[in-house]
Order: structure tokens, then sequence, then C-alpha cells
């Protein structure tokens, strides 16, 4: 009785995690949304140089601290994939890894969502 009652504390423990995963991703999925469309409105507008300079260190700032959070959170979640034998989340996982890595805004978004959906199916 007491060891049934360990793995399903085990497995709600695997499904905590998976959501507090699930909301990371999320909140760095709209960081990029909302990064994405301020730069276009920057880009329609005419500034100086000097802005603009300064606006473009400032971006890559943005981009690599999102970069980093995002690869950090993906690699977590593979590793919590892989140990508990969540094949469908660590294959979705792996495949958003590579893609963010070739730096492809579109494809890394496609990428997430299609880690979330399989993340969420995980735990519905």
């Amino acid at each position: 009785m007491e060891d049934g009652f360990g793995i399903k504390m085990s497995h709600v423990a695997i499904r905590i995690l998976i959501a507090i995963h699930i909301d990371r991703l999320k909140g760095l999925l709209s960081e990029t949304v909302t990064n994405c469309s301020s730069d276009a409105m920057q880009r329609q507008c005419p500034i100086g140089a000097s802005y603009i300079q300064i606006h473009c260190q400032n971006e890559k700032r943005i981009d690599s601290f999102i970069q980093e959070n995002l690869m950090s959170t993906l690699h977590e979640i593979l590793f919590l994939a892989q140990d508990h034998h969540l094949e469908a989340i660590a294959c979705k996982c792996e495949k958003a890894i590579t893609v963010c890595c070739e730096n492809n805004r579109d494809a890394n978004q496609s990428a997430l969502e299609n880690l979330l959906k399989a993340m969420t199916k995980e735990i519905s």
C-alpha cells in the first residue's frame, strides 16, 4: 500500500514539475514575441543613428538573456523527460533545442509550441 502511494506521489511531483516548466516556457515565449513586436515598431520609426546603436546593443542583450534562459529551461525539461522516460516530451525537446541553436525565430516558436502541446498532453 505504501509503495503504491509513493509511486502516485512521484507521478504527481513530475506533473507539477512539468506544469512549472510549461509556465516558464510560456513566459519566455511571450517575452520573445513582445521583443520581436517592439523591434518591428522601432524599425518603422525614423530615429537618430545614436539611438539605433544603443537600441541594437540593448536588443542583443535582451535576445541573449532570453536565449540563455530558454536553453537552460529546455535542458532542464530534457533531463526531466529522459530521467522519467517521457519519450514524447524528450523528442520534442531535443528538436526544440536543435532549432533554437539555429536562431530562426519562426522555427523556434513552432518548435516551442509543439513542445508545449506535448507537455500539456502529458499532464492532462
